[in-house]
């Protein structure tokens, strides 16, 4: 990637929902004048044998304690439902005229 700022970048969470310590953040907001953070909830993980009410009800909190801490900061979290997570980062980045798309390897 160049030295140069791009004008805007998208961030999309995926395991990880801090951030503190989020490399891959800490680059997009290096590297553009402005980014859009994103998380894409899959359909099918709620469809899972292991997922019970605790554990959804757990990441539905922890993506509101999420969008409310990046208000604060003066972002803002998209979250969008799909069952295909890749399709949708890549609408949301051309719906945000996105030049790079962020996020920390698994």
């Amino acid at each position: 990637m160049s030295s140069e700022i791009s004008r805007t970048g998208l961030h999309w969470f995926r395991n990880s929902l801090r951030l503190h310590d989020n490399t891959a953040l800490f680059r997009a907001l290096q590297e553009n004048e402005c980014v859009y953070c994103l998380y894409v909830i899959d359909d099918n993980f709620f469809r899972r044998s292991d997922i019970g009410a605790t554990r959804a009800s757990f990441l539905l909190d922890s993506l509101r304690d999420l969008g409310e801490s990046l208000e604060r900061l003066g972002g803002q979290l998209i979250v969008r439902r799909t069952s295909d997570a890749p399709e949708e980062v890549l609408r949301v980045a051309h719906e945000v005229d996105a030049g790079c798309i962020y996020f920390n390897e698994d």
